[in-house]
């Protein structure tokens, strides 16, 4: 499968290999797209050649080529592949005449795209990428979104505007997204988003290498290894990298990402002028979460520990839960069988435009995510005088300090969460005073982000 795609990746940007090699007998002799399979034991006629290993037991391989004689320098393991292609491909663009120089343009089109491979997913990637569009077309800007998954539904793209790739086992899903960023690009000035370690990456790299016009800003959203090592495999045609918290960007620069390339990004949560709330002095606390309710990365199984606890503890508080997920189901049926509908209220999807409404009904926000990027959920909810109680997971410390706008435990500590619970409900009087430090928090990250807008012109 990463033998397949590569080929595609490199026939596109014009470094096709001379052979393909497959331990499969029955390929043996025959041709992909021109170029031909030859078996294992053949290897050794082609000591000179490069040899880029497309398969997970790269190890094992790039030994056997060792023991053959092959140069070390010659053999490029799986998680190398990608950024060889990438350097193939300016070696040879930078000896063809026609292409020496990028001032070939054919006029200056101020066009952004952003990839958004998980489709129109309700996450905070996707919602952010929206609020961009607003940003951008002030400044006279065409927004467009390239959507990969067509299953994902939850959130409105404006139609005029967004591509849908459809997977069809009779195409190169590939091949699709590069001939839907050419075509949005054409030959012009244009800038592509991405935000995924995936099929938009790869084929914003090799739209960038037929097209020098094109810059790529890379958006480091999540603090996961994937993103890490695909961004600096691409680090040769990354423009900028943007990171969403200070953590991912230090952990990019310690992989030898180049410091002036990348830099991180505030967000911007829109706030009222006037900020007025009461808090529950005198009546119960109100506990919100809002977000994916799934068990990988967000933890929702550790939220069902934390209802169970905080509710055996006290009665002077209830839950408001926001969200979808695949868990959600699990916590529904926990909360029937002890019996808690009363003080557990599932308020389903709630539309962006009506967000900010459920975190001024709640008093406290909290999180027990273990990998995070940096939550534009917990922002808004800060914006609303929120009191975060949250695990710190990547982008949590750039929020909330703790103990002056909110309260932060390692990841996995429900104790720690449950006890700061129950220390708010036997003193709401903090509420005012730790939300209203947090509303402050969010509207200096808010100034942030207009400085740190004006600075990168994306």
């Amino acid at each position: 499968r990463i033998g397949q795609r590569m080929l595609c990746f490199s026939k596109v940007i014009g470094v096709q290999p001379d052979l393909l090699v497959d331990s499969d007998k029955d390929k043996w002799g025959i041709c992909i797209d021109d170029v031909r399979i030859i078996s294992p034991s053949e290897v050794h006629k082609y000591m000179s050649a490069e040899v880029l290993i497309t398969c997970k037991t790269s190890g094992e391989i790039r030994r056997k080529l060792l023991d053959m004689g092959f140069p070390e320098k010659n053999i490029y393991s799986v998680e190398c592949v990608e950024s060889r292609l990438i350097e193939l491909a300016y070696i040879r663009r930078k000896t063809d005449d026609k292409r020496n120089s990028s001032d070939d343009s054919k006029g200056v089109n101020r066009k952004v795209i952003f990839c958004l491979d998980n489709g129109a997913a309700m996450g905070g990637v996707e919602i952010w990428a929206l609020q961009q569009e607003k940003l951008l077309s002030v400044r006279g800007i065409d927004v467009s979104y390239i959507l990969g998954d067509p299953r994902h539904r939850e959130l409105v793209f404006p139609e005029a505007h967004t591509h849908l790739i459809i997977n069809d086992e009779k195409d190169n899903i590939l091949i699709k997204w590069i001939e839907t960023i050419k075509g949005i690009a054409d030959e012009g000035e244009c800038s592509i988003i991405v935000n995924f370690a995936g099929n938009g990456l790869t084929a914003a790299a090799a739209a960038k290498i037929m097209n020098p016009n094109i810059k790529i800003y890379a958006v480091l959203h999540c603090d996961e290894e994937v993103y890490y090592s695909q961004y600096i495999q691409y680090l040769q045609v990354i423009d900028y990298c943007i990171a969403v918290s200070k953590k991912i960007m230090h952990t990019m620069i310690s992989r030898s990402f180049p410091k002036d390339r990348i830099s991180v990004m505030p967000w911007h949560i829109e706030i009222s002028k006037m900020f007025e709330r009461e808090y529950c002095v005198n009546g119960k606390l109100v506990i919100g979460y809002a977000g994916r309710i799934t068990k990988q990365n967000k933890r929702a199984d550790l939220l069902v520990d934390i209802i169970a606890e905080v509710c055996k503890r006290t009665d002077d508080c209830y839950f408001k839960i926001a969200g979808i997920g695949d868990y959600l189901d699990v916590i529904k049926k926990y909360v029937i069988d002890q019996k808690l509908t009363k003080r557990v209220k599932f308020c389903g999807h709630v539309p962006h435009n009506e967000i900010i409404d459920f975190w001024y009904s709640t008093d406290v926000a909290v999180s027990c995510s273990d990998i995070e990027g940096k939550s534009i959920s917990l922002a808004e909810a800060m914006s609303a005088g929120n009191v975060p109680v949250v695990t710190n997971a990547s982008g949590v410390e750039d929020l909330v300090k703790n103990g002056v706008n909110g309260f932060v435990y390692p990841v996995g500590d429900v104790e720690g969460i449950v006890s700061k619970i129950i220390y708010l409900t036997e003193n709401k009087k903090l509420l005012s005073t730790i939300g209203n430090q947090a509303h402050s928090a969010i509207i200096k990250m808010n100034r942030e982000y207009d400085r740190w807008e004006r600075e990168i012109q994306i």
